[in-house]
């Protein structure tokens, strides 16, 4: 985020750290078995996997795996080991996209949202994991209303 760099220059701690995982996410034609409302979610060792329902007969996928697992990371996926990890799952894993690609998944925590007459909002506040997102994306969201609600209450001029 730009406005997050801008912060970090005028000295906000900002604190990136690896989670020593990459993640794959990719829209893909909806399947067969594939989940038509709420998210479904896998785990298997070290690789995790999500389907989610999109709109237009589309399906969202993730696939998470550990820095280290160098098959799991592998571009196009390799269908046959991630299918040996989710045998279930084999014809959604054949409809991921060739161009799909991985990308490692860094947090983002910054010492302060606020700095003079600006606030950091959403990623910019603080870029989570999906998975993070998710659990914690509405408790995030209100607090940094707050904080944005008090700035405005110090400041009528912002």
């Amino acid at each position: 985020s730009q406005m997050r760099q801008s912060f970090a220059d005028h000295g906000v701690r900002v604190e990136v750290i690896d989670l020593e995982t990459a993640g794959l996410r990719a829209n893909m034609p909806r399947g067969e078995g594939d989940p038509t409302t709420g998210m479904w979610e896998w785990l298997s060792g070290q690789r995790r996997v999500g389907l989610l329902p999109l709109s237009d007969g589309l399906t969202y996928i993730y696939m998470f795996a550990a820095k280290d697992d160098l098959v799991g990371r592998r571009t196009p996926i390799d269908v046959e080991s991630w299918s040996q990890s989710f045998p279930h799952l084999r014809g959604a894993f054949e409809r991921v996209p060739a161009d799909a690609t991985y990308r490692d998944i860094l947090e983002v925590h910054c010492s302060t949202w606020v700095l003079d007459n600006a606030v950091l909002l959403g990623d910019a506040a603080g870029a989570k994991s999906a998975r993070e997102s998710m659990r914690n994306s509405s408790a995030s969201c209100t607090e940094a209303f707050c904080a944005l609600s008090v700035c405005c209450q110090r400041n009528a001029s912002m």
